[in-house]
């Protein structure tokens, strides 16, 4: 996208080319208006004050760019800081992704092993009812204490992280 204030390069190069044109036919006009060159170079010696006058108008031209070009540099320090301000907010957006993320993953585990827990009881527990009485129970009922017991510690462990994060 072309900035508003800037010349095209087709606009450079016509003034550039209107200019040359001109000095051509200036030259061109001195040499066959005088008859000799010292005529022509006293001619040329009373538009020495424009040559300085020209002189100090490129002069002003530089320093107009120099100001342009520095109030140029201060919007862009300004925009950078813009951006670097975005980067850290997006970074930090996504460091609070990544914790949510991680949490998330250990939630899943935690209910895909109380699953894994509850259907292995319910599975010794129905074991348990079909079961003759003897040593068999007897087995059936430590799996399911045992069963219960990681259970239990699941759920505690599952409130102690609730409490450090309150």
């Amino acid at each position: 996208m072309e900035n508003e204030n800037e010349i095209p390069n087709n606009k450079i190069l016509l003034f550039v080319l209107v200019i040359v044109i001109l000095f051509s036919i200036y030259g061109i006009c001195v040499y066959y208006s005088f008859s000799n060159w010292q005529e022509r170079g006293t001619f040329g010696d009373a538009f020495g004050a424009l040559n300085t006058l020209f002189s100090g108008l490129a002069f002003v031209g530089i320093i107009y760019t120099i100001f342009l070009q520095r109030k140029e540099l201060a919007l862009q320090r300004k925009e950078l800081e813009l951006t670097r301000q975005e980067l850290k907010r997006t970074a930090e957006a996504q460091e609070k992704s990544e914790k949510a993320l991680v949490k998330q993953v250990v939630s899943m585990e935690r209910t895909a092993k109380l699953n894994a827990l509850n259907t292995l009881l319910n599975y010794y527990s129905e074991e348990k009812n079909r079961a003759p009485l003897g040593e068999y129970v007897v087995t059936i009922n430590n799996h399911c204490n045992n069963y219960i017991h990681k259970i239990n510690l699941l759920f505690n462990e599952i409130e102690e992280e609730n409490r450090n994060a309150s």
